[in-house]
């Protein structure tokens, strides 16, 4: 036998796709229910991604936002559950990104990661409220309602209670604030 013979009988036992067996055919429908349920809530969740992007923030509820926060840290069965368990254990989407993380670690479910998501949802809030005026000018407490909407945005949803000193010129505009 030559070299050639015995390459070609080599060839020929060689599968040409290295792919398993589809478990179903083509066109025959897909009966496993949970596989059926990750296909619902995977489109579920594009409707959801596509209208808040259409149609901004006061198109969805706190369940719809922090759905879509952890669905990027939890397989997609669960993000829905693991937010309404975060409403049932703090009320509110903001409670639950101010809440310690010593706290949220006690929702069942709930990872590191997705922790460390709602986390830096929190720090991405203040520091977007904190921007609104520039850091050089520093906000002009002209009014009372001022100071409680800046402290608000600081402390308002923590479980503790947090003493900031606010340092502020003779204009009322703030020079620095402090955590005590």
């Amino acid at each position: 036998m030559s070299p050639l013979d015995t390459l070609d009988a080599g060839l020929r036992e060689m599968p040409l796709f290295d792919v398993p067996a589809p478990d179903r055919c083509p066109g025959q429908a897909d009966t496993d229910p949970g596989r059926q349920a990750l296909v619902r809530q995977a489109a579920s969740r594009r409707r959801l991604r596509a209208r808040f992007l259409r149609a901004g923030r006061h198109a969805v509820d706190d369940r719809d936002l922090l759905e879509l926060l952890l669905s990027g840290c939890r397989p997609a069965d669960d993000a829905g559950a693991l937010a309404g368990a975060l409403l049932d254990a703090f009320g509110t989407a903001p409670r639950a990104l101010a809440a310690r993380p010593d706290r949220l670690r006690t929702v069942p479910g709930l990872s590191e990661d997705a922790v460390a998501a709602l986390k830096t949802a929190e720090a991405l809030g203040i520091r977007m409220a904190r921007e609104q005026v520039p850091q050089s000018v520093g906000p002009t407490f002209g009014r009372y309602d001022r100071v409680v909407e800046y402290c608000r945005t600081l402390a308002g949803h923590r479980e503790v209670e947090q003493f900031h000193m606010l340092y502020m010129d003779r204009r009322n505009r703030l020079l620095a604030d402090r955590l005590h």
